[in-house]
């Protein structure tokens, strides 16, 4: 009787380990499914995260990039990349919960995209700022947005520091990326990096929103001054609208 007990509770214990190991490996399965995402940025990394073109003139032009990588093991739909937040918030050249430009997409005033499978490396990537270079002047900066009505607009910022927090949404845990742009007088450019940095005390005087004409010089053509400004999170978990 007791060697009987022993084999019963001896096939008792095989039975359970086997169902914990299988009901592990069905969580880690349905773990591996959920839509999940992560937000990449190398700084300087051409030709994703960064990409330059020269213009006529003399000028150049910088555009940098985020990467989107997909986590789970399928396909994820109707993403969007929106700006969360400014610092500074520059009237005029900022605007909270535009869509920001998927690479390789029409501009649709929408800036949805689709993210496929992506084996450790992202498989879409989202233009957030546009750098030009102007001969015999300090660079100006603009953000990259998915709307023609803004982009038409041409409205550059000038300053030293600048960040934006990208959020990106859908049907998704949302994930974020604060982009810091500090402008290098050795090279005359701006480094855009991830960071948390805070804000350096700034005059806002110092600061100002600029509109290009259709040619190579800028026309200033300064709008009202510059404001601290962070977009609160919405209370129930949807977007906010301007």
């Amino acid at each position: 009787m007791a060697y009987a007990g022993l084999i019963f509770f001896g096939t008792t214990a095989s039975a359970a380990y086997a169902m914990f190991r299988l009901i592990k490996k069905n969580m880690a399965w349905e773990d591996r499914m959920k839509p999940k995402l992560r937000i990449r940025h190398d700084p300087g990394g051409i030709p994703n995260y960064l990409r330059e073109a020269k213009m006529g003139g003399g000028g150049t032009e910088r555009r940098h990039i985020i990467g989107v990588e997909n986590l789970s093991t399928a396909s994820i739909s109707g993403l969007r990349a929106v700006a969360e937040s400014f610092e500074l918030y520059l009237q005029g050249a900022t605007w909270v919960d535009a869509p920001l430009h998927p690479l390789r997409s029409a501009t649709d005033n929408d800036g949805r995209f689709d993210l496929s499978r992506g084996d450790g490396v992202p498989t879409r990537y989202i233009e957030v700022l546009q750098e030009l270079g102007l001969p015999g002047q300090p660079p100006i900066l603009t953000f990259v947005y998915d709307q023609s009505s803004l982009n038409v607009l041409q409205r550059f910022m000038v300053g030293d520091w600048f960040a934006i927090t990208v959020r990106i949404q859908g049907d998704i845990k949302p994930e974020r990326i604060r982009l810091v742009a500090k402008f290098n007088r050795a090279t005359n450019k701006f480094d855009v990096a991830e960071s948390d940095e805070s804000m350096p005390t700034v005059n806002p005087s110092n600061y100002q929103v600029v509109a290009l004409t259709q040619g190579a010089a800028p026309a200033p053509e300064p709008l009202p001054p510059a404001m601290p400004f962070h977009a609160p999170e919405p209370e129930d978990g949807g977007d906010w609208t301007e």
